[in-house]
């Protein structure tokens, strides 16, 4: 055998695994055109660099076309073990050690700060809007006014308002000075000189007043006898006879008149008098006539300007002193009454709405009140953090029902939005982005190292048909 029958088939091997590794460096290589001569050098750049954005988007379309479909996502996300993974996922961030939800670990982090706040602020305002609604605000007053006014009906004047202090205070409202004062310019303006006591005083009290003075003057006239029969009255009245006549008449004369002889006629004839119907009806006249005359005197014509200021100055020092000697406490007589049925008999039956118009107003002024919205801000504030650091105790029907409502939310997702959603990511867009970003060195060492192994048969392949066909020459 000589040196050409085995130099030709290796020849053919080095020639077909040197082209085959060649062809596949050429892919590749170089990254970037090169020139000779201001000329371009033929496969100057590479097949892949050269062609780089078509294979992206080629390989981009073949991924998301036939490989990553819509409906191989969405059943691949649809697989119960998907499902558990994502339970697994929820329960290990909501629940706690002790199987308890605690929103801390929901909303706690240092990333929901800035959230938190603007839920702080949005909560405050709504409130403050809610508050100021007018049927909020309607509602709200109307069980203030129920509430106080229970709590007044459930307490008696007494339990508020002991006989001790009640007695207290009342002397020390007498004792003041200016209460005198005051009677006295009351008196003052009731007896001015030109007003009549028929002014000050009610008819029906003067009817009734004049009433008893007649009925005493009628009882007068029937107990006439009585004075006549009383001795010292008739000793009197016998002396004054007596001295009469002999003043007139002399001692010689007064011998002759017996002077209590004279007084048992006049006695007589008065009471004979005194009986009859005209005689009695007379007097009465007469009495009612100068009572009405009294009546209608002005009362600087009854009491002088001195006389009417002693007066006036007597009775608002006597007033206050009388007074300072009744028990009010006991002449008030409404202390086992309820505070409520007190206060409302006072406001003529419209505490309610009395309490209803005051609260009303003063609730509109403290809504407007700058101090009232920091007080909101303040009590959402800490609403929020103690609801954050509290925990929400589970139990398993709990569990179930938590789980149940996850999946189900995840399930409609899937099935209302996943698909568009996926659509709206075009996944061979992402891919095709993503390679056309790579380095080239980095690319062809990412497809180097997914068909090293391939790419290397082919290479060796080359040299095999090569030493084939080298033999190949040498029989035929």
């Amino acid at each position: 055998m000589d040196i050409q029958t085995i130099l030709i088939p290796i020849g053919g091997a080095l020639i077909g695994y040197s082209t085959n590794w060649l062809a596949i460096k050429m892919l590749f290589r170089p990254y970037t055109e090169k020139r000779f001569l201001g000329m371009k050098v033929a496969f100057t750049p590479g097949l892949i660099p050269k062609e780089r954005k078509r294979v992206a988007s080629s390989i981009g379309e073949v991924i998301e076309d036939y490989l990553l479909t819509d409906h191989v996502i969405l059943d691949e996300l649809s697989k119960e073990s998907t499902k558990d993974h994502l339970l697994g996922f929820v329960n290990k961030n909501i629940y706690n050690e002790a199987g308890n939800i605690h929103l801390q670990r929901i909303f706690g982090s240092k990333e929901n700060g800035p959230m938190l706040h603007k839920l702080e602020g949005l909560l405050t305002d709504k409130m403050l809007e809610l508050l100021q609604d007018e049927p909020t605000k309607s509602m709200l007053v109307k069980a203030l006014v129920k509430q106080i006014c229970e709590g007044l009906t459930a307490v008696k004047a007494k339990e508020i308002i002991s006989e001790v202090s009640f007695n207290e205070k009342v002397q020390g409202l007498i004792r003041n000075e200016s209460l005198q004062q005051v009677i006295q310019n009351y008196l003052a303006q009731v007896l001015s000189p030109d007003r009549t006591v028929s002014d000050m005083v009610d008819e029906d009290v003067i009817h009734h007043l004049k009433e008893v003075i007649l009925y005493h003057i009628e009882h007068m006239m029937d107990s006439v006898h009585v004075v006549f029969e009383n001795e010292q009255v008739k000793d009197k009245v016998v002396d004054l006879i007596d001295g009469t006549i002999k003043e007139k008449v002399g001692a010689l004369g007064a011998m002759f008149v017996n002077a209590e002889s004279i007084y048992q006629t006049i006695a007589e004839k008065s009471k004979e008098k005194l009986q009859e119907e005209d005689v009695r009806l007379g007097i009465c006249q007469f009495v009612s006539q100068k009572i009405d005359y009294m009546l209608n005197k002005p009362i600087d014509d009854i009491l002088p300007h001195d006389s009417r200021h002693q007066l006036m100055v007597a009775l608002a020092s006597y007033i206050p002193q009388a007074i300072t000697q009744m028990n009010l406490y006991e002449a008030i007589n409404v202390w086992d009454k309820a505070l409520y049925h007190l206060i409302d008999d006072a406001m003529d039956g419209q505490l309610e709405d009395k309490l209803y118009t005051a609260l009303s107003t003063r609730y509109k002024t403290v809504l407007e009140d700058s101090q009232t919205k920091d007080m909101l801000s303040h009590m959402v504030t800490e609403f929020l953090d103690k609801s954050l650091s509290s925990e929400i105790v589970i139990n398993e029907v709990d569990k179930k029902q938590m789980d149940g409502f996850i999946l189900s939310k995840y399930g409609r997702f899937l099935e209302n939005h996943m698909m568009t959603l996926i659509q709206d990511v075009r996944l061979s867009k992402i891919i095709e982005k993503q390679l056309n970003s790579f380095d080239l060195k980095m690319l062809e060492d990412i497809i180097l190292t997914i068909a090293k192994k391939e790419l290397s048969a082919i290479t060796w392949l080359g040299g095999v048909l090569g030493f084939l066909i080298g033999l190949f020459t040498l029989v035929f």
